[in-house]
């Protein structure tokens, strides 16, 4: 049994990009957003980084933010490439979102409210990741051809 999902506006949270703040209520204006919170380096991040990094090739009108736990240098050879880096300066992320395990993931819509999480764990965050996925290919696959059905 699945509970409905209740969707709440985004909270104000700012993170630290290599080129200045990053609030997520505005970057989410323009497109969706999958958010991780991870720390660089940790066993189970790795896997959620490496598919993280999958969905924003697959998927490049969505936005892939992955937010670390400690600072680290834009040539840092464990960040992910292909997506945007913010550091959780000061815990805004984690105490707003209540985070208590990394990875984490969650989900920003484009229309100002959450779309999904967040969710902790290494094997709950890949199955989030691979579920969005999914709801993208249906959704794209639906609006593509309709001959094709």
């Amino acid at each position: 049994e699945e509970l409905d999902y209740v969707r709440t506006p985004i909270p104000f949270v700012q993170v630290t990009g290599d080129d200045g703040p990053l609030r997520l209520r505005e970057i989410s204006q323009r497109k969706a957003w999958l958010v991780l919170w991870v720390s660089l380096g940790c066993g189970s991040c790795m896997e959620a980084l490496a598919r993280a990094e999958e969905f924003a090739r697959e998927f490049e009108h969505v936005g892939v933010l992955v937010v670390t736990t400690t600072p680290s240098a834009p040539d840092d050879p464990l960040r992910p490439s292909g997506v945007t880096v913010g550091y959780d300066e000061g815990q805004q992320m984690r105490l707003m979102f209540a985070l208590q395990a990394t990875p984490s993931a969650l989900l920003l819509g484009a229309d100002g409210l959450m779309a999904g999480g967040p969710v902790a764990g290494g094997v709950a965050v890949t199955t989030f990741i691979e579920d969005v996925a999914t709801e993208l290919r249906e959704a794209a696959g639906g609006a593509q051809d309709p001959a094709d059905g």
